[in-house]
């Protein structure tokens, strides 16, 4: 079973969706964690505390946004270096 986990997370071509129920203190080093996996995505967040599951999604677009600005930046880098040779 271990093996056909690994076998799904090393697989770029399958997205690993998630859903996170439930937005109390734990739920953000869940989502720094799945954040961490290369093709992994939450898809769906829930909690009976609205205002919570607001912040859970603001901290999870914020990620987001820290990851594509940083693929950015990656990508200006070697485009610079391709250039200057």
């Amino acid at each position: 079973m271990k093996q056909n986990k690994t076998k799904l997370i090393q697989n770029p071509k399958k997205t690993l969706r998630f859903a996170l129920v439930g937005c109390g203190r734990i739920a953000r080093k869940h989502i720094e964690a799945i954040h961490q996996l290369p093709n992994a995505k939450i898809v769906a967040i829930c909690d009976t505390n609205e205002k919570r599951a607001k912040s859970t999604s603001r901290f999870i677009q914020e990620l987001r946004d820290a990851k594509t600005k940083q693929e950015e930046e990656i990508v200006g880098n070697e485009y610079m270096e391709r250039m200057r040779k």
